[in-house]
């Protein structure tokens, strides 16, 4: 899950800026967003859309992608995008257009999934796209319902597509937060982490797959920690990527939308150094020594007051500081309470509920009954012994 914490460094960067309409950086691990603009205003996302595509795909058929999809003359079939506009998109919409990226794949030719996916991935190919879609969901569109309803379940809330390669539609949409947060998900799944760094692919025994993405190549725009995902580009999308990188422990997600020709890969690697400039600082979260927590026991003569013998800290990216809930926790206790006993505990929990730390407390002062009390058990005492005492007496008197 994200947090939607918009946290602008263009302040302590005033050289900083981003030409691009439409962009995010996200810290994969925390989901800290690091920097937006317009990042929850809709756009076209074009074929960033095969990364959910990819996503669903691999979540669907994770062990079974050796298996071989049947290439039907539906999911290859093409028209002319002129057709598309004068139908007033009424024409299926995942129907191809002529010039559209594919793979040159053939009617009732058969592909293992896994090699669609690389050909989906790498050169955008949109046919491999449809096949993907037509075995995964039955028939294209049943897949494109049941994909937008897995994105609405990861937490996409403006995302919705037509189609299962991007191509464009004018209800086909998301943002760059929605597609960040789908980056962030397919980066962190193994396989599909792998198939999108990778640089080139034997498809056949004829066809090698090359890389798109302009950040995993030597040249112009490489950048040595960009680890993949995705290009998307169509006439109405402009130039968009959405883009991982990894330094040290630093995971990054950064997304790009609507941009120029090449805006999109210096706008992503100005992000991507942004987010790496930063230095890991140290924050105490609760100090040693004596805390707020008071315990009021019944009878007692005073508060149990406390303290902690040890400090918890934690180390963290600026603005970045994890958000926890503190549980106070207290022993039974008895009286008297002697100062050192252990009393209690604070115990962190993270966004998740997951057990962070458990810190003792332990109490500062010794405390016993209240001075009523005490004289109330005196007298209680002294009413039980002096019967006692008496027949004691009486015996003693009688024996002698």
């Amino acid at each position: 899950m994200l947090f939607k914490t918009c946290l602008f460094f263009c302040a302590l960067f005033p050289l900083f800026a981003i030409e691009s309409p439409s962009c995010i950086l996200i810290d994969a691990k925390t989901g800290h967003v690091l920097f937006e603009k317009n990042a929850y205003t809709t756009k076209y996302p074009a074929s960033l859309t095969k990364v959910a595509t990819a996503l669903f795909t691999i979540k669907q058929r994770q062990d079974k992608l050796n298996l071989k999809a049947k290439v039907s003359q539906n999911a290859i079939g093409w028209v002319k995008a002129e057709a598309i506009v004068n139908s007033n998109y009424t024409l299926p919409s995942y129907h191809l257009t002529h010039g559209s990226t594919h793979a040159g794949l053939k009617a009732n030719e058969r592909y293992k999934l896994i090699d669609l996916l690389y050909a989906m991935m790498l050169i955008s190919a949109n046919d491999a796209a449809n096949v993907l879609a037509e075995y995964v969901g039955g028939t294209i569109p049943q897949f494109v319902e049941d994909l937008n309803a897995y994105l609405k379940d990861i937490g996409c809330k403006d995302t919705h597509f037509k189609n299962p390669h991007g191509m464009h539609h004018p209800d086909h949409k998301s943002t760059a937060w929605d597609l960040a947060n789908m980056g962030v998900h397919a980066i962190q799944d193994p396989l599909l982490c792998q198939i999108v760094g990778t640089i080139k692919y034997p498809f056949s025994e004829k066809t090698t797959l090359y890389q798109y993405n302009k950040l995993l190549k030597r040249g112009k725009y490489y950048l040595p920690e960009a680890i993949g995902i995705k290009t998307g580009y169509h006439k109405r999308a402009g130039h968009c990527l959405l883009a991982a990188a990894k330094k040290g422990d630093r995971l990054l997600v950064a997304c790009v939308l609507g941009a120029k020709k090449g805006q999109e890969y210096k706008d992503a690697i100005e992000l991507f150094k942004l987010g790496f400039a930063a230095k890991k600082v140290q924050k105490e979260i609760i100090a040693c020594g004596p805390q707020t927590p008071k315990l009021h026991l019944p009878k007692a003569g005073k508060a149990i007051e406390t303290e902690t013998k040890e400090a918890f800290s934690v180390e963290h990216f600026p603005k970045q500081t994890p958000q926890f809930r503190c549980l106070l926790c207290w022993n039974t206790l008895k009286l008297p309470v002697k100062k050192g006993d252990k009393v209690g505990a604070l115990v962190l929990k993270d966004s998740s509920d997951n057990l962070v730390k458990r810190i003792d407390l332990f109490a500062k002062n010794h405390v016993d009954f209240h001075w009523i009390f005490k004289v109330k058990r005196i007298c209680f005492h002294l009413l039980y012994l002096a019967p006692l005492s008496l027949l004691l007496f009486l015996m003693f008197r009688k024996r002698r």
